[in-house]
């Protein structure tokens, strides 16, 4: 909301690539510490250690919920918690809303796709201490390129519209998916469904805030960066418990990548785009569906990494 109100419609798209190169690059340092401690200390003791600024975390929300109160308080802080979905709807927001929504149904926590890399690594002959510390460092190379990707996908939001980016940026992330459903054990093609999943979700994110923007009048994009921060929370959830309990029905025998799935929902969620800017007269649908080839070996509970 701050980010619109400072600058000039012709430039939100780079504003939310800064905005979202910013977030990604923050989260760098974590996991970089976090494969040094997995090395030194071990997995479980990695894990113990991460109760702390869990705690920290949950301080912190404790304390924003009690300015909340304060806040809910008047009336102008009431209009402002309020969602207003029936002027969304009004203003035409379900429809920039609608391809969102199913990309973050197929977009799963990276969590499992450390998980994922994880797994491979060990049962193509690497000691697991080593993998996990391996897979982590495969994430932050997910975190680099969501950051590298971040600034020339603003870019070309404010160039050709987010519409144009966000559909590309499924198409990427489906390409990671597919290795990682493809199941090899080598790192450098590990590494390659990593820098292709954080280039993807790097330029979908920076769309999808662009998209936002630019739909809706200034009174009402609180309201409707609340709402798409709402659905991307529960598309995620949703898509990673569904596909955690997969992968522990997996581990217990059942012989299917749950990598598989999400990568048919990120299709569709392209398609519906391109139909969504269709009926505006900018772009006409593609048909073609991505699907995998091959499946690869499903993950095993033996992985798990914080």
């Amino acid at each position: 909301m701050l980010l619109t109100s400072l600058t000039a419609e012709t430039a939100y798209g780079r504003a939310f690539g800064v905005e979202r190169a910013g977030d990604n690059a923050g989260a760098i340092v974590g996991p970089l510490a976090a494969s040094a401690l997995v090395a030194v200390l071990g997995v479980r003791e990695t894990i113990l250690l991460s109760i702390i600024p869990g705690m920290l975390a949950a301080a912190a929300i404790v304390v924003a919920a009690r300015e909340a109160r304060t806040t809910v308080a008047h009336p102008v802080g009431r209009r402002t918690l309020h969602l207003h979905l029936r002027e969304l709807r009004a203003a035409g927001f379900a429809r920039t809303l609608t391809p969102v929504a199913m990309f973050e149904l197929g977009n799963v926590a990276t969590t499992l796709l450390i998980l994922r890399a994880t797994d491979l690594l060990h049962t193509g002959g690497t000691d697991l201490t080593a993998a996990t510390s391996v897979a982590i460092l495969l994430y932050v190379a997910h975190n680099a390129a969501a950051t590298g990707c971040s600034l020339v996908a603003g870019r070309l939001s404010d160039r050709i519209g987010p519409r144009w980016v966000f559909a590309g940026s499924g198409v990427v992330y489906v390409s990671g998916y597919l290795i990682f459903a493809a199941g090899p054990h080598s790192w450098m093609w590990l590494l390659a469904g990593f820098v292709l999943a954080g280039i993807g979700i790097g330029a979908a994110e920076t769309a999808e805030s662009t998209a936002v923007a630019r739909t809706l009048p200034e009174r009402l994009r609180g309201n409707g960066f609340g709402v798409l921060g709402l659905v991307q929370s529960f598309g995620d959830m949703g898509s990673t418990v569904g596909d955690g309990y997969r992968t522990v029905i997996d581990g217990l025998g059942r012989d299917k990548d749950p990598i598989d799935n999400n990568m048919v929902v990120v299709n569709l969620a392209a398609l519906g785009n391109h139909q969504a800017a269709s009926r505006d007269g900018q772009i006409r649908p593609e048909q073609a569906i991505l699907s995998p080839d091959e499946e690869g070996e499903p993950p095993t509970l033996s992985a798990v990494s914080g």
